[in-house]
C-alpha cells in the first residue's frame, strides 16, 4: 500500500474565502492519488494559506516535512510546482529532503521524471515562479504608489472608524453613524 500526503496551498486569506483554488487543488490531487492507487489518510492532508516564498514559516509544510522525515508517507502529491514553493532553492531542499527519505514528490499538472533533465526542469519552473512572484509584487507596489501620487487613497485594508472610502473619487468621506 502506497501512503500519500497531499499538500495544497494558496497565498492569502482572500484567495481561500473568495476562490475555489484550495478546493480544486484538493480535488485534482485526490483524483491523481486515486488514479495511481495511493491511499491518503486524513492526517496526511495538508492545507495551507501562506506565501510560497517562505520555507521555514509554513506550519502545514513543516508538518508534511516531519511526516517525510518519519517516513510515514511514500509519496507527496502537489497540484503544481509553484504550490509547493516559489523559490527554486527551497524547492530543491524539499525534493532533496524527500529523496533522502525515499519519498517521491509528484506534481499533478507537471509530471516530471527523476532524471537529471527532470530536476533541471523543476529548477527552471521554480525559478520562473519566483520571478513571476517578484514581478507581481513590483506591479502592485508601483500601482499603489501611482495612486497615492495622484492624490488618491488606497482601496485596501480596514476602514477607519468614522470614515468610509469613496472608491470612485479616491477619498475618505465622513460616515455619520460613527462620526
Amino acid at each position: 500500500m502506497t501512503i500519500a500526503g497531499i499538500y495544497v496551498r494558496v497565498s492569502s486569506g482572500p484567495q481561500e474565502t473568495n476562490g475555489t483554488s484550495l478546493q480544486t487543488q484538493e480535488e485534482y490531487c485526490r483524483a491523481f492519488a486515486q488514479k495511481h492507487g495511493y491511499t491518503v489518510p486524513p492526517e496526511h492532508f495538508y492545507r495551507e494559506v501562506h506565501t510560497g516564498t517562505e520555507l521555514w514559516e509554513r506550519p502545514q509544510l513543516s508538518k508534511l516535512r516531519e511526516a517525510i522525515r518519519q517516513e510515514q508517507i511514500n509519496v507527496v502529491v502537489v497540484h503544481a510546482i509553484d504550490r509547493f514553493s516559489r523559490d527554486p532553492v527551497h524547492l530543491g531542499v524539499l525534493i532533496t529532503e524527500a529523496d533522502h527519505h525515499g519519498v517521491s514528490v509528484e506534481f499533478v499538472t507537471e509530471p516530471l521524471d527523476n532524471t537529471p533533465e527532470g530536476a533541471l526542469i523543476r529548477f527552471v519552473r521554480g525559478y520562473a515562479a519566483k520571478v513571476e512572484n517578484e514581478s507581481r509584487r513590483e506591479r502592485c507596489v508601483r500601482g499603489k504608489r501611482a495612486r497615492v501620487q495622484s492624490g488618491k487613497i488606497h482601496n485596501h485594508g480596514p476602514e477607519l472608524y468614522g470614515y468610509r472610502r469613496d472608491k470612485s473619487l479616491g477619498v475618505r468621506v465622513i460616515y455619520e453613524p460613527e462620526a
